[in-house]
C-alpha cells in the first residue's frame, strides 16, 4: 500500500471531493418576479445540466482513481491507450477547469456552486500538473523499442 501523500495527490483528491459537492450547489441564481431561483449544476436545462454531469464523473474519477491507486493495493495498468496516468488526470481536470471557468464567465449570476466548482477543478489541475511533472523525471523502461 502506497501511503505516501505527495502535494500533487492531496490537491486532486481534495479537488475532485469538492468538486462533487459543489455540482449539487447552486450554479446559477436569478432574481426574477421577487422570486428567486436557483439552478445546480445537474439541474440546468440543455447542455449546461450536461455539463455538470461530465464535472461529476470527472470528479469520480480523478479523484477515486488517485484515492484508490494511494490508499487501496491497486495495481492500475502503466498506460491506458498510450497515455500515462497523470497525462489522463491533467486532460480530465483541463476539462472540468475549462467547463466551469467558462461557465462561469458566460452566466450573468453566478452561485456559490459554480465558484466553489471553478476552483476545485482549478485545483485539481494543478494536483495533475504537478504529478505529472513529479513523474517526468522517473526513469522508463530502459530497453530500446523492438520492431515489428
Amino acid at each position: 500500500m502506497n501511503t505516501t501523500l505527495k502535494p500533487g495527490a492531496i490537491a486532486q483528491m481534495a479537488g475532485g471531493l469538492i468538486l462533487l459537492i459543489g455540482v449539487f450547489l447552486p450554479w446559477v441564481s436569478i432574481d426574477a418576479f421577487g422570486e428567486d431561483f436557483t439552478k445546480s449544476g445537474f439541474s440546468m436545462d440543455g447542455g449546461p445540466g450536461l455539463l455538470g454531469i461530465f464535472c461529476f464523473l470527472i470528479a469520480l474519477a480523478v479523484g477515486g482513481l488517485v484515492a484508490v491507486k494511494t490508499f487501496a493495493n491497486v495495481n492500475l495498468p502503466d498506460q491506458v491507450l498510450g497515455f500515462d496516468w497523470p497525462q489522463i488526470w491533467l486532460m480530465l481536470s483541463l476539462s472540468a477547469t475549462l467547463i466551469t471557468v467558462g461557465r462561469w464567465i458566460g452566466a450573468d449570476s453566478t452561485g456559490i456552486g459554480l465558484i466553489l466548482s471553478s476552483l476545485a477543478s482549478i485545483a485539481m489541475l494543478v494536483g495533475s500538473f504537478l504529478e505529472l511533472k513529479a513523474g517526468a523525471g522517473a526513469p522508463r523502461s530502459s530497453a530500446p523499442p523492438t520492431p515489428f
